[in-house]
């Protein structure tokens, strides 16, 4: 059976960081719609162990921390996108403080950094071995609080609504049901495909589904053929569980094979 609903003025798929820290933004004035596979909690951020890197300490600049991650792209990055995400990288830190995230400090308050691969300095900022998770439930609490935002977990988006170029909304399937969900605005925060490979750190929603419905609007694309696969993961039973953090390497443990190699 297909149907019609409400119409929302943003309509944003994907409850990881980015979808609910837009949401967040979007609902200072305008109500917003989340739309999630599974429940919102679940999400690559929820996985996230390591923690977020800025410039936070004395002996750190941006220059280094650009030129690290310039490096750790073997300089294929798009250096605009790099600055921008470096010198902002600091007041993210900030805002997500604000929101109530508990990033570890020290008896005196001040953060505590730890190092992971491909940075020079000191710059990574942490909640123990979960970070992604205390990011999740931190800006899970405040969209629920929120009055301008509305969630539909269990709802699959299958179709972007296009129509001479502008899109208007999205099809879904809800409660077994097709509904075409109408919104000015409409904000592709889907994640990830790890799921089409057959060793993955991504959570079981992680099939592409948002990158595929990009595609078949025609929305343009890039870099797709760059995709990291996580070097550390625990495998139990024959399927890969989780990732271990990036920290372990930049605390000083070394990668080895089967024979001892590094």
């Amino acid at each position: 059976m297909k149907v019609d609903s409400p119409r929302f003025d943003t309509i944003i798929i994907g409850s990881g960081i980015a979808g609910l820290n837009f949401a967040l933004e979007a609902a200072n004035t305008r109500n917003v719609l989340i739309i999630t596979k599974k429940r919102t909690v679940e999400s690559s951020t929820n996985r996230a162990q390591g923690g977020i890197a800025a410039v936070l300490n004395q002996t750190d600049n941006i220059e280094k921390h650009i030129a690290d991650t310039l490096e750790a792209g073997s300089h294929h990055n798009k250096r605009s996108a790099v600055e921008f995400m470096v010198q902002k990288s600091t007041e993210a830190i900030t805002r997500l403080i604000e929101l109530g995230v508990p990033f570890a400090t020290d008896e005196q308050g001040e953060l505590l950094l730890t190092r992971e691969g491909g940075h020079s300095e000191r710059r990574i900022a942490f909640v123990g071995d979960y970070t992604g998770q205390s990011i999740e439930a931190a800006l899970i609490k405040k969209v629920e609080e929120n009055p301008r935002i509305t969630i539909w977990e269990h709802t699959s988006a299958i179709e972007l609504l296009v129509k001479a170029g502008i899109g208007y909304g999205v099809q879904v399937i809800r409660n077994d049901e097709i509904l075409n969900v109408y919104g000015t605005h409409t904000v592709l925060a889907t994640g990830g495909i790890g799921q089409l490979y057959r060793y993955t750190t991504n959570p079981e929603i992680s099939t592409g589904d948002g990158l595929a419905m990009g595609i078949r609007a025609k929305i343009p694309t890039k870099d797709l053929e760059f995709i990291q696969f996580h070097p550390t993961a625990l495998k139990l039973g024959g399927r890969t569980k989780f990732l271990l953090s990036e920290a372990l390497r930049g605390e000083g443990a070394h990668l080895i094979n089967a024979k001892g190699e590094r």
